[in-house]
């Protein structure tokens, strides 16, 4: 399965490429996590770097490696989710659209918290909070978001939103092409409680915020839904507009972190 349909090579603004990432910076279950799978996904610690810094050829090891893992492509929805979630760390879901439904699995965490979820396909997204800030590999690739004042998304701070709801604004580069520092302005609101059906059947309690956004210079206009725990505040599932071109990313957890209770 693949969340991606852009066999060409990455094309970046060198303004947008974020600093190589210090694997000696990296919080410490991070750094188990990646001995733990070393035997599993083999050079999988080079995909939480800049694709620059392992290679095309580091990428796709680490990438058989998970399809060895999850088993033939194809299957239902149900049999991936249960594949995913029974491997022994943090696991997730996600599409592009109507597209099919790819496993991720987290392949670090930097020391500003963002998360680097890896996909069997040499895909990466790059997540702050419950925001995702960067991608690889999809058909159109947000290179960098940098925000303009508080974001709850990002910050962690859904849970605390008045019944008014609060602005986001932000910066992006989209590539290969453009627009470069693209703002875009959104206005998140909580919607409360709903019941949410998971991914391995069964459904689950979750806090609803929605966001309307848009980006007036590119006529881009969007609407996301982000779910999460009533307990943490964690985002567990999004519903997000990473980039003008591309269709709403669909993200769930499967296995949260130990730091996380080990929460689905």
């Amino acid at each position: 399965m693949s969340i991606t349909a852009a066999p060409a090579k990455l094309v970046v603004d060198p303004r947008a490429e974020p600093a190589p990432a210090d694997p000696a910076r990296l919080c410490p279950a991070a750094l188990s996590r990646r001995r733990v799978l070393g035997p599993l996904l083999g050079l999988l610690p080079c995909v939480a770097l800049p694709l620059a810094a392992c290679g095309e050829a580091a990428l796709g090891q680490a990438a058989l490696g998970l399809r060895a893992a999850l088993g033939p492509s194809g299957a239902d929805r149900e049999a991936l989710a249960a594949r995913a979630a029974a491997l022994p760390y943090p696991t997730a879901l996600a599409r592009l659209g109507r597209g099919p439904e790819a496993a991720l699995v987290l392949a670090g965490t930097d020391a500003e918290g963002q998360e680097q979820w890896a996909g069997a396909d040499r895909s990466l997204l790059v997540r702050r909070g419950g925001r995702f800030v960067r991608s690889v590999r999809l058909p159109v690739d947000l290179a960098a978001s940098r925000a303009l004042g508080p974001d709850p998304l990002a910050e962690g701070g859904l849970a605390r939103l008045p019944a008014e709801g609060a602005p986001a604004r932000r910066l992006i580069d989209v590539a290969p092409h453009g627009p470069w520092g693209l703002l875009v302005e959104s206005r998140l609101r909580p919607e409360g409680l709903v019941a949410r059906a998971l991914p391995g059947g069964g459904t689950r309690p979750l806090r609803l915020v929605t966001e309307a956004g848009r980006a007036e210079a590119a006529g881009w206009r969007f609407a996301a839904r982000h779910w999460l725990d009533p307990e943490d505040g964690v985002v567990h599932a999004t519903e997000q507009a990473l980039a003008p071109g591309l269709p709403l990313l669909h993200f769930v957890l499967l296995r949260r972190s130990v730091a996380a209770g080990g929460r689905t």
